[in-house]
This record gives structure tokens, C-alpha cells and sequence, in this order.
């Protein structure tokens, strides 16, 4: 949901955003912006939009804890440093291909489990 905001507040007057989800097979290591993944199967989801895209000094730091961009009571700068910090805790990856001007695409990548998982309701 971050993401898709986000993506949003770039769009100025008009544009789009997207959200797009795959499967994917990684058959060795992969690096992706701020991980490297082992080989196997994952679920990737990427937020698009065509939005002002994100300048190379605002990438080094978008994911810091308190960083934003956004105006004074608008922006906690807390949304991507707790959405990374989630997707770690669960074994995925994030990646951020942006372009000033042309829009910006963050794909989070998560591991399909493969075991049966069973659970009990009480």
C-alpha cells in the first residue's frame, strides 16, 4: 500500500500507476537494489508509475528510517524504511528502477513456500 501511494504523490497532474505480479525463477544468486536472493521461486510484485522519477541522491536515502521528501506534515519518512524491514524479515528483496522524468518501478520480491503449511483453528 506504501508503495502505491507513493507512487501516487509522483504522478503531478496526470499519469499512471500499475501493479503487476509474477511469478519468477531465479536459478542462481541474484542481487537485487539491497539483497542478494538464493536460487528458487518467487513471487514478485512490481508498483509502476509514470511519475517525476526518483534523483540519484533521494535513491541513496529512500529507505532510510525519518527520510522523506514531502512537505512538513505530510510524510513520517517511516513508510519504506518499515516496508523493507518487512520484506527482509520475510526472506524477500526489494529493487527500485527509476529514471528522472520517465517514472520509477519498485518490485518486491518474496519466496514462495513450498511446504504444506498446516495450521489448527481453535
Amino acid at each position: 500500500m506504501n508503495l502505491a501511494i507513493n507512487a501516487r504523490d509522483a504522478i503531478a497532474d496526470e499519469g499512471s500507476l500499475g501493479i503487476h505480479a509474477h511469478t519468477m525463477n531465479l536459478d542462481s544468486d541474484q542481487t537485487f537494489s539491497y539483497v542478494t536472493l538464493p536460487a528458487g521461486r518467487y513471487l514478485a510484485i512490481a508498483v509502476s508509475d509514470t511519475g517525476s522519477g526518483i534523483a540519484p541522491e533521494v535513491r541513496e536515502r529512500m529507505f532510510d528510517p525519518f527520510f522523506t521528501t514531502k512537505p512538513r506534515g505530510q510524510g513520517t519518512g517511516l513508510g519504506l524504511s518499515t516496508s523493507l524491514g518487512i520484506i527482509r524479515s520475510h526472506g524477500g528483496a526489494i529493487d527500485v528502477q527509476s529514471e528522472l522524468g520517465q517514472g520509477t518501478t519498485i518490485t518486491v520480491v518474496f519466496p514462495i513456500v513450498t511446504d504444506s503449511l498446516q495450521t489448527t483453528h481453535a
